[in-house]
Parts: C-alpha cells; sequence; structure tokens
C-alpha cells in the first residue's frame, strides 16, 4: 500500500509538472497566433514596398535579405545585403560586412525581408539586429519586416 501510495504522489507530480509546462508553452505559442510572427511579437512592424520605397529619397534604407543565398543570387533588391540564418551563410561574415559598408546608421530605417509573409526568417532576422543595436553593438535605427517579403518587392 505505501509503494502505491508513493507511485500515485509521483505520477501526480509528473502530471502537474506537464500540465504547468503546457501551460506555459501554450501561453507563448497562443502569442505567437496572435500576434502572427516573431518580429511582430517582439514589437517590430512591417512595411509596405511602396513605404519603404518612399524612405529611398530621404537618407536611405538598408535592405537585408534574410533568405538563403542560393535565394539571393537568383535575386534580390539592390544593394541589399545577406545576412541570414540559413546553414549556407555565415552569419559573422555578412554582419561584419554589413558593419564595415556603413549602411547602418541611426537616420536610416533598416528593412529586413525573406521569401513571403508565410517565412518568418525575417522576423528572426530583425530581433536578433534589434537585440544588437538595443546592446548599443550597432547604430540605433528603426527595424521593420518587408510585408510579404520578396514576393511583394517582385509583384511591385
Amino acid at each position: 500500500m505505501k509503494n502505491l501510495l508513493r507511485d500515485f504522489g509521483v505520477i501526480v507530480f509528473v502530471v502537474a509538472l506537464l500540465g504547468v509546462t503546457a501551460f506555459f508553452l501554450d501561453a507563448r505559442l497562443s502569442q505567437l497566433f496572435l500576434y502572427g510572427s516573431t518580429a511582430s511579437l517582439h514589437g517590430i512592424p512591417e512595411v509596405s514596398v511602396e513605404e519603404a520605397l518612399s524612405w529611398e529619397s530621404g537618407s536611405g534604407v538598408t535592405w537585408i535579405d534574410a533568405r538563403s543565398k542560393k535565394e539571393f543570387e537568383e535575386g534580390h533588391v539592390p544593394h541589399s545585403f545577406l545576412l541570414s540564418e540559413a546553414s549556407d551563410v555565415s552569419w559573422e561574415e555578412s554582419f561584419f560586412e554589413l558593419m564595415a559598408s556603413g549602411s547602418l546608421a541611426e537616420d536610416r530605417p533598416v528593412v529586413v525581408y525573406c521569401a513571403s509573409d508565410s517565412c518568418d526568417a525575417s522576423g528572426r532576422v530583425a530581433v536578433r539586429l534589434k537585440d544588437l543595436m538595443d546592446e548599443g553593438v550597432i547604430p540605433t535605427a528603426e527595424v521593420y519586416v518587408l510585408a510579404n517579403g520578396w514576393e511583394a518587392w517582385q509583384a511591385r
């Protein structure tokens, strides 16, 4: 009987632990579902192609392509930088190239894009850039995600 009570106690503990874990995971997943992307979850706004292009006449725009190297080579926004988490791209090399270019400036918005609206690579890269800006590693600028990504650029 003592073993049965001990086993029952262990089972109750494990079920409770799983329930608490599921609650917190579900809360995080539901936030992602409600907000739609990693970027919006972190407060990074989307911008349309038209609005981003209107900024070109001012201080300019720094375009960041978050797709794979192969996709970048097949076509990209003119003067954009490849800064991707894809396995065929070195984040460090791409980041240092971006830094050396002098394209990051406080008065120049950064627009990150990936393949389409269903791709979240741009959101992850935008969050990573925003974190580096918040830490003072790179100049603080406004970071945006291009709504509908490369598909929207091609459709313009």
